[in-house]
């Protein structure tokens, strides 16, 4: 193996020549044909893995030689017939050349996709997250929405009793408990003289002062119920926002900013949800006072704001800024969250945002990313 970089790339790669090999260790194959003469048990085991060494020593060292020569040019090895040798030289400027240009090792090819495969990760952990938090809200929308219906039907099923108990109330019928329940008509007309006046019709039966007593305490908290209904229901409703949320399949700045100036789904195939420049002017920041929504609307907001400055200051359309931004951020292989961290830390840095950017004076250095 040969040493390039942090990695170390496959002797397959290419091997020096055999020519060169052989003047490393020139004694190695008489060495090797001496041992191997002698009969099978007489052979020394150590002799043959050592000779493998060497045999495995005479490209390492070839190999690393070139970059130690590149490195340490001053050294007096590199003096030595060896390395002076034209095939040498040829072999030197192939392997730096493959090792520049050719296919990428494994090790490299590793190395280069960790980014990547981190990035996807991270995406794909924000949209369960986002997910998760947009199924609870709607559970919590659809729970209140049901009590609300609940109630409103159980006042509605309500009404007619509380009817039915003024109308008694003010009919000037009066039960009386006793151990002989009495009954007083004063608006029946069945007084003919005032020796009738208090007339009272006894009974026997024990359960009507009881039954008397429970219809009494019946009206008396049907009134209650009727007016803390007519309270609740005369009082102004307080003017409430609805809650908007954030789509959790953006995945670029050109989608950020399509969801900030004209609005996107919450998720794909949904219904079109409004703008978030719309609600800000609309609402402030009342409609986003969840935690989701408030936190995701925090990881998007210096984007936006970085999209309308640049705009202002390279007096390109938004949409042009915004693909700018996104191929910037791609080649930094950043996130999306990154950048709005990034651009955040700029902002406290800077005095005036008007006069200055984050990609150079005014955002002149966008103009050339193509």
């Amino acid at each position: 193996m040969y040493y390039v970089g942090n990695f170390y790339l496959d002797r397959e790669c290419l091997a020096p020549p055999e020519e060169l090999q052989q003047k490393n260790f020139p004694m190695l194959e008489q060495t090797e044909a001496a041992n191997n003469a002698k009969p099978e048990k007489l052979r020394d085991i150590a002799t043959s893995c050592f000779m493998n060494l060497l045999r495995w020593f005479r490209i390492i060292i070839l190999q690393d030689a070139v970059y130690l020569r590149k490195k340490y040019p001053i050294l007096k090895i590199w003096l030595e017939p060896i390395f002076n040798n034209p095939s040498f030289e040829r072999f030197a400027e192939q392997l730096l050349h493959e090792a520049a240009y050719g296919e990428a090792p494994q090790y490299v090819r590793v190395n280069k996709a960790m980014p990547d495969l981190a990035y996807q990760l991270r995406e794909q952990y924000l949209n369960s997250m986002n997910s998760i938090s947009t199924y609870h809200q709607s559970m919590l929308v659809q729970n209140e929405q049901e009590h609300t219906i609940t109630r409103d039907n159980i006042t509605q099923s309500l009404q007619p009793v509380v009817l039915f108990l003024n109308n008694i109330s003010s009919s000037g019928i009066t039960l009386q408990s006793s151990s002989q329940t009495r009954v007083r008509l004063s608006d029946s007309g069945l007084n003919s003289s005032s020796e009738n006046v208090g007339h009272s019709i006894p009974t026997s039966h024990e359960t009507v002062p009881s039954v008397a007593s429970n219809i009494h305490n019946l009206h008396i908290s049907a009134i209650s119920t009727s007016d803390n209904l007519s309270l609740s229901l005369s009082e102004p409703e307080k003017a409430i926002v609805e809650q908007h949320r954030l789509a959790s399949h953006v995945n670029s700045v050109m989608d950020l900013w399509k969801e900030y100036n004209e609005g996107i789904p919450h998720r794909v195939g949904g219904s079109l949800a409004p703008s978030i420049r719309q609600l800000d002017q609309k609402h402030g920041s009342k409609w986003r006072q969840k935690d989701d929504c408030r936190k995701a609307y925090s990881r998007r907001r210096y984007i936006w704001e970085a999209i309308i400055q640049a705009s202002k200051n390279l007096n390109y359309a938004p949409e042009i800024i915004a693909e700018k931004i996104d191929r910037w951020r791609q080649n930094q292989r950043y996130t999306l969250n990154r950048l709005n961290l990034m651009l955040a830390e700029e902002r406290k840095k800077q005095d005036d945002s008007q006069q200055s950017g984050f990609w150079g004076n005014k955002d002149v250095e966008l103009l050339n990313i193509t």
